[in-house]
């Protein structure tokens, strides 16, 4: 059941990537029954750890890595992992109260996954000419004739914050390093994924560390059993989003966390 539900996860992760640790905390609240909170926020971010094991090789080797933002995101995102899980290891430990919030989490996202089947659109440009340099104490971002200087403040605010909030619920972080890469970096959409996915490992391998230095015990077999899995699916995943399309799958997947947010909101998971 472990390897199985470990491919699910790493078979969306790979597909969505805005949901792949949503799911693995379903599994591990509803249908593992793991009883303490800071053990599940653990288990989560792993196996979201190991997902980009399959796709950040292929990224670097494509060279889809804006490195000196990845590296200004990775500052802060390292602090606010830790600060989240010592936070969430102290004050967010009860069971109940994580649900209640995981659901609510779940429930968004759900909403976010759902608005971006619709308004996902591919990037048609043909352009892939990017650079980037340090200017005094801002990030000049240059794609093709478009010139753009960020304040180095910026992305390492932005990834203390989403590494606070993630590490704290036990989750990645993709679906709001993403929107702002896209929205607040106009960052062309080729080179997105690598960088964000680079980020979220990083976000995430701190994080589970961090917990794991706080003195949760783990059963290490279950988990090699999920990342086993999670490997699986996440080679499987983009071959069944060219076969399915990624539209179906993301509302399929959305539909799917709405109405798991609702039930442990409800309390009926």
């Amino acid at each position: 059941m472990e390897v199985l539900w470990g491919f699910i996860v790493g078979l969306v992760f790979s597909t969505v990537g805005a949901a792949g640790a949503i799911l693995a905390g379903v599994g591990h609240i509803s249908l593992f029954g793991i009883k303490e909170a800071n053990l599940i926020k653990f288990y989560n971010q792993l196996l979201v750890a190991v997902s980009p094991i399959v796709s950040l090789p292929l990224y670097f080797k494509q060279k889809r890595v804006v490195w000196l933002l990845a590296i200004l995101l990775a500052v802060g995102s390292i602090i606010g992992s830790s600060l989240g899980a010592y936070f969430s290891y102290l004050y967010l430990k009860d069971l109940k109260q994580y649900k209640n919030l995981f659901g609510l989490l779940t429930f968004l996202i759900g909403i976010k996954v759902i608005y971006d089947a619709f308004s996902f659109k591919k990037d048609k440009s043909t352009c892939r000419n990017i650079s980037t340099a340090f200017k005094g104490l801002k990030l000049s971002i240059r794609q093709c004739d478009l010139l753009r200087d960020i304040s180095l403040f910026n992305p390492v605010l932005v990834g203390f914050v989403i590494a606070f909030l993630s590490s704290a619920m036990g989750v990645g972080g993709g679906f709001l390093i993403v929107p702002y890469m896209l929205l607040m970096v106009r960052l062309l959409a080729y080179y997105v994924p690598g960088t964000a996915v680079l980020v979220v490992f990083i976000t995430t391998l701190v994080g589970m560390l961090s917990y794991y230095k706080l003195g949760i015990k783990v059963e290490w077999i279950f988990i090699l059993k999920e990342s086993l899995g999670v490997i699986l699916g996440s080679l499987l995943g983009p071959n069944l989003s060219k076969v399915v399309g990624e539209k179906p799958l993301r509302i399929f997947i959305g539909l799917l966390l709405l109405a798991l947010g609702l039930s442990y909101l409800l309390n009926l998971l």
